[in-house]
């Protein structure tokens, strides 16, 4: 599906019952509709994304008086421009407008120009062989932000606690799975991803084998920060405590029952070792 705010909508209704996506979007529909969300496992829980500049940019500082681009209003990248401008002296120097989404080239921009787009992987290397450039990388800022997370109603989720414990060991097992075995993982994402280019997939793969965590708990302050990036401007953020967006009780149950262990161990992934294939 086309973005979180497709995914949160196709939640809403009852069409997908569980989905791996970003946490802005659940939250936002929570606050302003009602949906009634709640995070079950972060699979990445800090920001990783790009800041890329189009040709002729090559710095924050020139993009002083510039616009950033954001495919659609109350998606993930609109929170995080919302949350990384202060931080780095631009909240007042740049226009945050809306350009459009195109799937196959997310640089390219349907309804409107920019000097800026967030990118995600593999976006950011492939923008970068068409001449763009990476001005910020996010991961230098170390900021908790819930990022790829499991997700559902609250509602369906403690009605199909079984259900939903079980996808959640197949899910870890799954990611404990591309961080170890990356000839694997580089077939799942050359089936999957918008490029078949080699050098872009090899350093996508890098990226999430590095930001996958192997302690899938979301995060409260990955949420708190989110509802501080919606302070203002979404309704109840300002007044919403982040925890109540979190269960964390699924992976407590992974993790005390040995099952976390068990995977680690399995993959290669237990303290201080780390497995590639």
């Amino acid at each position: 599906m086309a973005g979180s705010v497709a995914v949160s909508k196709a939640l809403a209704a009852g069409d997908i019952q569980l989905a791996n996506f970003a946490a802005p979007a659940a939250i936002h529909a929570d606050l302003r509709d009602g949906a009634d969300f709640v995070v079950v496992l972060g699979a990445i829980n800090r920001l990783m994304q790009t800041l890329m500049a189009r040709p002729g940019i090559t710095s924050l500082d020139e993009l002083r008086g510039g616009v950033i681009g954001i495919h659609q209003a109350g998606e993930v990248d609109d929170f995080i421009l919302r949350t990384v401008l202060p931080m780095v002296g631009l909240e007042s120097d740049v226009r945050v407008e809306v350009v459009g989404r195109s799937e196959q080239k997310p640089w390219l921009m349907p309804e409107a120009p920019a000097d800026a787009l967030i990118l995600h992987p593999p976006a950011p290397y492939d923008a970068e062989q068409a001449g763009w450039n990476p001005i910020l990388d996010m991961r230098s800022l170390n900021v908790p932000f819930q990022l790829s997370c499991v997700t559902g109603s609250r509602a369906w989720i403690d009605e199909h606690r079984d259900l939903v414990r079980r996808y959640l060991r197949g899910h870890v097992e799954g990611l404990f799975r591309f961080k170890s075995d990356r000839n694997f993982a580089i077939d799942v994402l050359k089936r999957w991803s918008t490029t078949d280019d080699e050098g872009v997939i090899s350093e996508t793969y890098d990226s999430f084998e590095t930001e996958f965590t192997d302690n899938p708990y979301p995060t409260v302050e990955g949420v708190a920060n989110i509802l501080k990036a919606m302070s203002g401007t979404v309704d109840g953020a300002d007044t919403a405590h982040a925890g109540r967006f979190v269960d964390n009780s699924f992976i407590t149950e992974l993790d005390r029952s040995g099952d976390l262990d068990s995977l680690r161990e399995e993959f290669g992934l237990e303290e201080g070792l780390e497995v590639h294939g």
